[in-house]
């Protein structure tokens, strides 16, 4: 199955779930009053032919029973108190019973209203119809007691008033709606309190921001400060932004020049400032004040070739103390950052340590250091001829062989020991 045909199916069974109604559930659905406080509340309910209300009693002695007032043997509910005291009755027919409570039924009145639901259509448009940005549905709504209003509600949005009754039409702005099936309900409200709802669902298109690179080119080599220019439009609404995202960090304002549904744009990118030399890729978006039509990201993949820099700096240092007994390391850890745009490839680490007043050698180990990034290593000093506490450092880049913007950064003292037990059993050196 192709691509495309496998998207049209989905997008085809989408439309057909959406629009499909629910069929109402089996049995009867329930209405709740509560009798407490000398009053049946809510006092007025509204259901369906063949549906069940239900009474339920919190306070007091009371009963149910058909009709405005006393005397009446059409009793709904004989007299009963809480708790777990309730009771309940069908309606299969349409129409308004009025019923009161026979223990006080001057005070104690009911009414519940049972009717039929109204009808409710859309004529203004077809299911899965592309429509785009503001437009107007109508349809018709009949009931034999009237109607008493219609809503339309689509998306994410609340329900609101249409115009007119029998013959209603609403006026939809879907501009902040995302593309794809949108579902639009109409509830009609019948003069019996029962409503109705139909939904309609349709193919929404709206236009999306246009969006144009003009420079660089894609793939361009670039250096130094590097004018990022385009443009940007739509057919109906002004351009509000456009912005860009370098290599997925978070997005910048471009300057827009210009104003209204097309825009010219920059921005001046300083390749200078903490970016490496190689690829990245620039990620570019125009928006309106509706955030569905913004433009698809555009990318723009450029090669920086700025001449390279190296900067080494020792960021941290230490080291540890080891018992020669055991025939223990005294641990030498350095972490070196590069402040260049160049990689730092095998940088020469010589550790040393002071004996006499002189620096002596230790090891020269290499390190690679990434491009504003940093790197660290361990090394093991082990030497049974010496015991006691050292001073000692690191020293990157000894010979100078890497061309440093800054040479002055490239040491770090600290201090590390050896201790032993062995002589005459008195400890050297404490850890």
């Amino acid at each position: 199955m192709s691509g495309r045909l496998a998207q049209g199916l989905v997008v085809a069974v989408v439309l057909l779930a959406l629009a499909t109604p629910l069929a109402p559930s089996a049995g009867a659905a329930p209405a709740s009053v509560a009798v407490s406080n000398f009053a049946f509340s809510p006092s007025t309910v509204n259901i369906l032919a063949g549906e069940t209300v239900t009474w339920s009693w919190s306070s007091g002695s009371h009963s149910v029973v058909g009709g405005v007032g006393a005397p009446s043997s059409d009793v709904w509910c004989s007299t009963r108190s809480p708790p777990a005291a309730s009771c309940t009755k069908t309606f299969p027919t349409e129409g308004t019973f009025d019923y009161h409570c026979g223990v006080h039924p001057s005070s104690m009145k009911g009414k519940v209203i049972v009717g039929s639901t109204p009808t409710v259509a859309f004529t203004s448009h077809i299911p899965g119809e592309t429509v785009s940005g503001v437009f107007t549905v109508s349809g018709t709504a009949a009931h034999a007691s009237g109607i008493a209003k219609v809503e339309v509600a689509w998306g994410n949005l609340p329900y609101q008033l249409a115009t007119g009754t029998t013959s209603w039409s609403r006026v939809v702005d879907a501009n902040a709606q995302p593309n794809g099936p949108l579902a639009i309900k109409a509830r009609a409200t019948a003069g019996n309190g029962v409503a109705k709802e139909e939904t309609l669902v349709v193919d929404l298109q709206n236009p999306l921001v246009s969006l144009v690179i003009t420079a660089p080119a894609p793939h361009a080599g670039v250096a130094g400060v590097v004018n990022v220019t385009g443009t940007a439009s739509h057919p109906s609404h002004p351009i509000t932004a456009v912005t860009l995202s370098i290599d997925g960090a978070s997005p910048v304002q471009a300057k827009r020049v210009g104003s209204g549904t097309s825009v010219g744009w920059y921005h001046l990118w300083d390749t200078t400032a903490g970016v490496h030399n190689g690829p990245h890729t620039l990620l570019v978006q125009g928006f309106v004040q509706y955030a569905p039509q913004a433009s698809p990201k555009v990318a723009l993949p450029l090669n920086v070739q700025n001449a390279p820099t190296w900067d080494l700096q020792v960021v941290s240092f230490s080291g540890t103390t080891a018992n020669l007994q055991s025939l223990g390391a005294s641990t030498l850890t350095v972490v070196a950052r590069n402040h260049g745009n160049a990689v730092a490839e095998n940088a020469e680490i010589r550790f040393e340590y002071r004996y006499k007043n002189t620096w002596r050698s230790i090891a020269t180990e290499t390190l690679t250091v990434p491009a504003f990034g940093t790197a660290g290593l361990s090394y093991a000093w082990t030497d049974p001829m010496l015991v006691g506490k050292f001073d000692v450092r690191v020293v990157l880049d000894p010979g100078n062989a890497i061309a440093e913007t800054q040479e002055g950064n490239n040491v770090a003292q600290n201090t590390a020991a050896f201790w032993t037990t062995s002589v005459n059993g008195v400890r050297l050196v404490e850890p």
